[in-house]
C-alpha cells in the first residue's frame, strides 16, 4: 500500500468529517444538479447544512425530499438574508473539522474532496487548501482555471498570489478549511463582497496553503448574468468596503506597499473618479495619499482623501 493509499485510509479510520455549507435562494432550476453533485462524492464521510435563504420558489421543497433521502442532510429555513449571513448560520451549525462551501446554482467533480481533504492530514499546518474550477455556461464548460501545485506558508507570497499574480481567488466555494481557522471569523452580512472582504482575515488566521490541481468545481454563468446589472451605489459601496478590508490587513507589512497602492486605484476606479486618470498620478503622490489614509476613520473621509490628493480637479 502506497503513501497516498494509507493516507486516505486513515483518513477513513478517523472518520474526518466535512461540512458542506449550501446557501439556497430561489434556485429551484440548478438545485439538484448541485446537490446530485455534493451527494455523489467519493468522499462520503460529510455533513450537508443546506441554508434556505428564504426563497418563493420550490427550493424548500427540493432541499427537504433531499433530506429525507439522505441523512447526512441538515435543512435550515431562515428569512432572506443574503449569501453573507446564510454562510454564517451554516457555520454555527456546523460540526466538521474540515469547512467547504458551494453556492447552490454550481455543482463540483466527483473527486473534488477525496483527492484533496487528505492533504491535511499529510500536512497538519495546511489551513486552506485551494482546487481549480472553470466556468460553465450553456451546459458547456470552458477551460479549467486554476491548475497549480504548491504549498505557501509565507504571508507576503500568499498575498502576493493573491492580489499580484491572481492564483489565489477570494472565491469561498474552491476551497476547503481547517474548521480552527473560523474561528472568531465571519462573513460580513451587510455587502456582496464577502468573499472578497474575508479572505484577508482568514489568510491571518492560517499557517499554509495549499495549491492543489485536484478536483474541479464549476462555476455556472447563468443567463443574464452580467456586472453591469450590479452597478447600483450598494453594490459599488460593497466593492469598495471590500478593497479597503484588504488594505487594512496589507498596512502591516511593508514590502506590500505596491499592492496596497493598487489595490487603493481600484478604489478610485470603483468611486467613478479614475477610469480617465493615468496611473502616475496615483504614485506621484502616493506619500500625501498613504499618509491621509490612514490618519482618516471613516469611508467617507478616505474617499476625500483619495480625491484630494490625486484628483483635485474632478467634481
Amino acid at each position: 500500500m502506497g503513501l497516498n493509499s494509507r493516507i486516505i485510509t486513515n483518513l477513513y479510520k478517523m472518520k474526518s468529517l466535512l461540512s458542506v455549507i449550501i446557501p439556497v435562494y430561489n434556485v429551484a432550476e440548478y438545485l439538484h444538479q448541485c446537490l446530485e453533485s455534493v451527494l455523489a462524492q467519493y468522499y462520503e464521510h460529510i455533513e450537508v447544512i443546506i441554508v434556505n435563504d428564504g426563497s418563493t420558489d420550490n427550493s424548500d421543497e427540493i432541499c427537504i425530499n433531499y433530506r429525507e433521502r439522505d441523512n447526512r442532510i441538515k435543512v435550515i429555513n431562515v428569512k432572506n438574508g443574503g449569501a453573507g449571513r446564510a454562510r454564517n448560520i451554516g457555520l454555527e451549525n456546523c460540526t466538521g473539522d474540515y469547512i467547504t462551501f458551494v453556492d447552490a446554482d454550481d455543482f463540483i467533480s466527483t473527486d473534488s474532496y477525496s483527492s484533496n481533504i487528505s492533504y491535511f492530514i499529510i500536512d497538519p499546518e495546511i489551513d486552506i487548501l485551494q482546487f481549480p474550477y472553470c466556468r460553465y455556461k450553456d451546459g458547456i464548460s470552458h477551460e479549467s482555471l486554476l491548475k497549480v501545485e504548491k504549498v505557501l506558508s509565507n504571508k507576503i507570497s500568499i498575498y502576493r498570489e493573491a492580489y499580484e499574480n491572481n492564483i489565489l481567488k477570494s472565491y469561498m466555494p474552491n476551497k476547503i478549511f481547517r474548521r480552527k481557522v473560523f474561528e472568531k471569523i465571519r462573513f460580513n452580512e451587510s455587502i456582496f463582497f464577502e468573499d472578497r472582504e474575508i479572505l484577508p482575515s482568514l489568510i491571518e488566521n492560517s499557517s499554509k496553503i495549499k495549491f492543489s490541481s485536484n478536483g474541479l468545481y464549476y462555476y455556472r454563468i447563468r443567463p443574464g448574468q452580467t456586472t453591469a446589472s450590479f452597478r447600483t451605489p450598494e453594490y459599488l459601496f460593497s466593492e469598495i468596503t471590500s478593497y479597503l478590508s484588504i488594505i487594512n490587513t496589507l498596512k502591516k507589512y511593508d514590502s506590500l506597499y505596491d499592492l496596497i497602492l493598487s489595490i487603493y486605484a481600484e478604489i478610485v476606479h470603483c468611486s467613478k473618479l479614475g477610469e480617465k486618470v493615468l496611473w502616475k498620478e496615483i504614485l506621484k503622490n502616493k506619500p500625501n495619499l498613504l499618509k491621509s489614509l490612514s490618519s482618516q476613520a471613516t469611508l467617507g473621509h478616505k474617499f476625500l482623501a483619495i480625491k484630494a490628493h490625486c484628483f483635485p480637479t474632478l467634481l
